[in-house]
């Protein structure tokens, strides 16, 4: 899941869903195709940075 917020939301006092410029979710798929399945000689242990394309979200309604 990705939100996204207007710039003006980090700086005002009171945060609400005006200051939401959308929300997004991971189509199927989408993770399994960029992480590669543990093996006996690869195995995930720390964090990794993970980069997805636009049409791997699609826009939740609010």
């Amino acid at each position: 899941m990705q939100i996204v917020f207007l710039n003006r939301a980090f700086v005002q006092k009171r945060f609400d869903a005006e200051n939401v410029l959308g929300a997004y979710q991971l189509k199927d798929g989408a993770l399994q195709r960029v992480i590669p399945s543990d093996t006996e000689s690869f195995r995930w242990t720390e964090s990794a940075e993970l980069q997805f394309t636009l049409e791997d979200w699609f826009e939740i309604k609010l």
